[in-house]
């Protein structure tokens, strides 16, 4: 449901891999990009300085990796690899499952993986990478594909409105399970970009550091994270305890500065596991709250404006992104139209911005 299949061969691409990765790793046929049917995506630079699909191919004992859920697990050995222009680049990887409640098997019977490189990713489009964060479709049916999508969209529109922010690549993985148990399958994906690359791409580090309240973080920025989480309808996220947030410390400023991660909770993907804290008083994931300390209108409307200078290019992320159906693009633009609407009526933007109970404090 809400899911275009794109009509490429990428069936053929899994199968290359299922006749050799069957055998062991020490098997590995050579490949070359004759050997790939037409119409891959091929990557020759850096992973996030491009927005292009990539297909890609992992190879592990994928049913004991997904089963390793516990709060003690391990690395597994893999292979992963993708299309250049001038071969096919194969590389030994170690992978474990990761997060939270998507590790939790009850939720995803598929987690998501940090997978981590050897100097088989010397320059490759993981070059100076030491791991990477692979966000993953959570279970086998189409709607959690699309949540995916929707989340890499999220993803995408807080790189409109800053650099400070997580940039992520979209995938297209075959996953071929070397033991044999588990069929190979083809699901999409998507690349976080590690925190220390985009704390250093914006001239800074990662500051670990909780317990801070709003008022110590950058003003201006605290304006925008949570704006921004307000447009999307998201409140799962604490300043003070680092829920879904890193803080990123500039050595030209003295305070922190933050920037958010994980939206499968938000109202504008609306995951049918999605859920409010009951503190929050709010019935449904749908239903916008602004968390931050008082503020006045004043103080937002040059937050506001941002948001109205980027709206065509946030409703154009969705309405060029091929892999989403058309009405699901229309009723999720709907959705953010009702966010404007709000910021163009002073009465309800009083009402949604500048209340502040306590409860809504992050």
């Amino acid at each position: 449901m809400g899911l275009i299949r794109i009509k490429t061969r990428h069936i053929l691409f899994a199968g290359i891999f299922l006749s050799v990765s069957l055998s062991g790793f020490t098997q590995t046929k050579n490949l070359t990009p004759e050997d790939f049917p037409p119409g891959l995506t091929k990557s020759t630079i850096q992973l996030f300085n491009n927005d292009e699909l990539i297909e890609v191919i992992i190879a592990t004992d994928l049913r004991t990796l997904v089963f390793d859920v516990a709060e003690e697990r391990s690395y597994h050995p893999g292979k992963l690899y993708y299309l250049s222009d001038s071969d096919t680049i194969e590389m030994n990887v170690m992978l474990m499952t990761r997060g939270h409640f998507r590790r939790d098997r009850t939720s995803c019977t598929f987690p998501p993986f940090r997978i981590d490189f050897d100097s088989t990713g010397n320059n490759t489009i993981f070059d100076k990478m030491n791991d990477v964060k692979l966000v993953t479709h959570c279970q086998k049916r189409n709607l959690y594909e699309n949540y995916v999508l929707q989340e890499y969209l999220i993803y995408k529109i807080y790189n409109l409105l800053t650099d400070l922010s997580f940039r992520v690549r979209l995938a297209r993985i075959t996953y071929v399970d070397t033991s044999g148990r588990l069929k190979t399958d083809t699901k999409f994906g998507f690349f976080i970009e590690p925190t220390g690359k985009m704390a250093k791409r914006n001239g800074g580090r990662e500051l670990e550091l909780k317990g801070l309240a709003l008022n110590h973080i950058n003003h201006p920025m605290i304006n925008l994270f949570t704006v921004f989480q307000y447009f999307i309808a998201n409140t799962d996220w604490s300043v003070r305890v680092l829920h879904n947030i890193k803080l990123v410390s500039l050595l030209t400023e003295p305070m922190a500065f933050p920037v958010p991660y994980d939206f499968d909770f938000c109202g504008a993907i609306n995951t049918y596991y999605a859920a409010p804290d009951p503190v929050l008083n709010i019935r449904s994931v749908r239903n916008r709250l602004f968390r931050s300390n008082c503020r006045k209108l004043e103080e937002l409307e040059s937050t506001f404006e941002i948001f109205r200078e980027k709206k065509d290019q946030i409703y154009n992320l969705y309405l060029d992104f091929p892999y989403l159906e058309e009405k699901q693009k229309r009723d999720i633009l709907k959705y953010y139209d009702e966010f404007y609407e709000t910021l163009d009526n002073p009465r309800a933007a009083r009402k949604a911005f500048e209340r502040c109970p306590k409860n809504r404090q992050p």
